[in-house]
């Protein structure tokens, strides 16, 4: 409002309508719905991005190679996180009712990404010691 030198009145929550109404001068009422509506898009835009960031995808994975998995002080799982697109790698905890299950979140290319580079990091442990291979 102060911006555009323009009265914006917007509807009460509990109002059903999506009127946005505003009040000043004709140029400063066209620049005032001009930046209202390249806000409500970046809002939209950002909705849509949290949605695509919501993707969630299961692994599972032989609890005796998860130390592998998050590394020394976390370094491998903290380099899966950001080679990754900062997807969200959650390492089931050690009471868990399934141990085994490793779950990625984020943009579904990132994550598919992460949870190949996890099954490569046990594959190729398992390929380094075959006597014994875990079901992954």
């Amino acid at each position: 409002m102060d911006r555009h030198e323009v009265n914006i009145s917007i509807p009460p929550s509990d109002h059903a309508s999506d009127i946005v109404k505003i009040s000043g001068t004709e140029a400063n009422v066209a620049a005032a719905m001009e930046a209202l509506t390249a806000r409500v898009a970046e809002l939209d835009a950002e909705k849509a991005d949290r949605e695509l960031r919501q993707f969630k995808l299961e692994v599972r994975v032989d609890p005796k190679y998860h130390p592998k998995i998050i590394g020394r002080g976390g370094a491998v799982i903290k380099k899966l996180r950001t080679d990754h697109q900062d997807v969200n790698i959650q390492m089931p905890a050690k009471n868990a009712e399934e141990t085994d299950l490793i779950v990625i979140q984020g943009y579904e290319a990132s994550a598919n990404e992460a949870r190949d580079a996890i099954l490569k990091i046990v594959s190729d442990l398992v390929s380094a010691n075959p006597i014994n291979p875990p079901a992954i």
